[in-house]
């Protein structure tokens, strides 16, 4: 599933819930909240919802592991400022701000230092909701956890780049797996031959 249809899917999932909330059971609605945490987490994407009347910053539990936070935590857009990498803060800042100008949603890659300093590779969608007034009233999206994507992207990218060095770092069963098997091989053919040149001897022989 790609990541489009995968943001689709969880869209539909939270409109399903605001339904559920105001028409549906406490069972049904327990049910979806579940298949919701169970879809981001299975993907790696985390949903976050910015109240800018009051200010309250809430993120889904996938968001927190994503940010190796416990669920729950105290969280505000300061503090998730704090964990985007310095270097991509002000691209981070300038992408938010120009969705509150054009009125259109946003897209970007960017890094974080979550807690316990190791850096994930993040790929952000959001967008700003207005009131009938056009004044903005609530910034929501979510983040995908793409770290292990880019690792491995970056793997066969070294690889492509420099095969050489990766055929003298491997094992010499893997480097030539051919070659060692050649070995025994050579050595039955060679037994083979020695048997059916003693055994037409034989058969010469009076």
């Amino acid at each position: 599933m790609t990541y489009d249809a995968l943001l689709e899917e969880l869209r539909a999932l939270r409109a399903e819930l605001e339904t559920l909330r105001s028409d549906e059971p406490r069972e049904a609605l327990r049910r979806s909240e579940a298949n919701l945490r169970n879809a981001q987490r299975i993907a790696h994407i985390g949903s976050w919802d910015w109240n800018l009347e009051t200010g309250a910053l809430e993120w889904s539990d996938e968001n927190y592991r994503i940010f190796r936070m416990r669920p729950g935590s105290a969280m505000d857009y300061e503090l998730f400022l704090d964990f985007v990498h310095p270097e991509d803060r002000e691209k981070l800042e300038q992408t938010v701000a120009r969705a509150f100008r054009t009125q259109e949603p946003f897209q970007l890659d960017y890094r974080i230092i979550a807690k316990g300093g190791d850096v994930r590779h993040l790929s952000g969608q959001g967008e700003v909701e207005f009131d009938a007034d056009n004044r903005p009233v609530r910034l929501s999206g979510t983040a995908q956890d793409r770290t292990e994507q880019r690792q491995i992207e970056a793997t066969l990218a070294d690889y492509q780049d420099h095969p050489s060095s990766w055929s003298r770092s491997a094992p010499p069963s893997c480097s030539s797996p051919s070659r060692s098997f050649a070995k025994p091989t050579a050595s039955r053919l060679s037994a083979r031959s020695r048997r059916a040149s003693h055994t037409r001897s034989t058969t010469r022989s009076p």
